[in-house]
């Protein structure tokens, strides 16, 4: 297949979801089996051959003064160049990049070339999300969305998965389905203002636990195996060695359980995730310095079975079962008076608030609904953009992190407050 169709068809990816899913999924039928994967990639922005050592610098010297005027290049040719591209070590690297790049576009129109740009630096501007992308499939290949859907959300490998159905047929996906070690897309919670929120939703029981100031995260064990991964689905087992020992002495051999990593004051109280952010960032930190304790808020897979399909009370009665003490602290109330008492115990206790958790519902992975309400009380501030800095790199020629003020009336001045930043763990 040319890769000026994909190009094409990326472009045409701002249409309405409807008139976009219809597009792709015709697009999705003409694409070789062979080169399935790789066109998704590149419609996602993804590149499947993970990290090639390309910076910003290396992609300008790149490109051309001419382009081709005739769109030749194959989606093949671009896999076997980035397979180039990964496999290239050594001193004489960024050399041999370079030079593999430059003759790379020197093949390519503009409009390929713009798009390889934006490829490359992980910024392919359209609308083809992993969701608009699975209902294309669903349709290209007459699957059902749901279930779809719901195999990609816990075989956790989209490109892999891609790869699979052309290469095997719709029949593959009754297969594929939950492996441990790879991540679970979470569940995640709705906001409410007040504890009678979340009684004028569904006036029965509710659990109630903290919600506590940290890093969530998702441990896996089998055997002597154990993986921990953030809420962002990264692996950050090499960030917490003494996660990865408490997991090794306290837990069962097959589990998969969601805990919320805290650091603890001597009093006992959790310190602010701002404090100990810094353990998830690029720069090792000792444990010593920051020890993250697991308190544990769900169990997702126990003994070779998963259980994300059984209600949460039932999760729960298992999950306290298995790690006894070491668990968020929770109520089970249909008490308006006993819910605000326990919210404000959680804020005394130098928590944010409190998580609702319904007790009927199963694990809604890779969803945001109504099975869990969020109590976190805050203050909301108006503030103006005062300031913006000039990016650099790939973010040369646009304004980057914002300087946020707020207006002192006394004065009639603006006052700086701090700036926006982009983080994740």
């Amino acid at each position: 297949m040319k890769l000026s169709s994909v190009v094409k068809a990326s472009a045409k990816t701002i249409a309405k979801t409807n008139e976009k899913i219809d597009f792709l999924s015709n697009f999705l039928r003409t694409v070789p089996k062979s080169e399935g994967k790789l066109a998704v990639a590149l419609l996602l922005g993804e590149n499947p051959y993970g990290r090639i050592g390309i910076g910003f610098a290396t992609l300008k010297e790149s490109l051309p003064q001419i382009y081709s005027a005739n769109p030749e290049l194959e989606i093949k040719d671009l896999a076997l160049t980035l397979n180039k591209l990964a496999s290239i070590k050594g001193s004489e690297s960024t050399k041999a990049r370079r030079e593999i790049l430059s003759n790379f576009f020197h093949r390519t129109t503009k409009e390929e070339a713009n798009f390889l740009f934006g490829f490359f630096i992980g910024e392919v501007r359209q609308g083809a999300g992993k969701g608009i992308l699975t209902k294309a499939l669903a349709k290209a290949f007459a699957i059902d969305q749901t279930e779809l859907e719901r195999t990609y959300l816990l075989y956790g490998d989209f490109l892999d998965l891609v790869d699979k159905l052309y290469q095997q047929g719709k029949e593959v996906i009754r297969s594929l389905g939950f492996r441990i070690f790879t991540p679970i897309q979470p569940m995640l919670a709705e906001n409410v203002e007040q504890v009678s929120d979340v009684f004028e939703l569904v006036p029965n029981r509710w659990a109630f636990e903290y919600k506590l100031d940290g890093a969530r995260l998702q441990i896996h064990k089998q055997g002597d195996k154990i993986k921990i991964f953030s809420r962002h689905l990264k692996d950050i087992t090499n960030r917490l060695p003494e996660v990865v020992t408490f997991a090794q002495n306290q837990l069962p051999e097959s589990i998969v359980l969601e805990a919320e990593g805290v650091v603890l004051a001597k009093n006992g109280k959790t310190i602010p995730f701002q404090n100990f952010m810094s353990r998830f960032g690029k720069r090792k930190v000792a444990a010593q310095e920051q020890s993250v304790t697991p308190l544990f808020f769900d169990i997702l897979y126990f003994d070779d079975k998963l259980l994300i399909d059984a209600p949460y009370e039932e999760r729960y009665r298992i999950l306290s079962e298995v790690v006894g003490r070491n668990r968020i602290n929770q109520i089970i109330t249909d008490n308006i008076k006993e819910a605000e008492e326990f919210l404000t115990r959680a804020i005394n206790d130098g928590n944010e608030g409190l998580m609702a958790k319904r007790l009927d519902l199963p694990y809604l992975f890779g969803s945001r609904g109504k099975g869990w309400l969020k109590l976190k009380p805050y203050e909301t501030l108006d503030l103006v953009i005062a300031a913006a800095d000039w990016g650099y790199g790939r973010r040369t020629g646009w304004l980057s992190n914002y300087h946020l003020a707020a207006y002192d009336k006394k004065t009639g001045n603006f006052v700086p407050l701090g700036k926006t930043l982009a983080w994740t763990y």
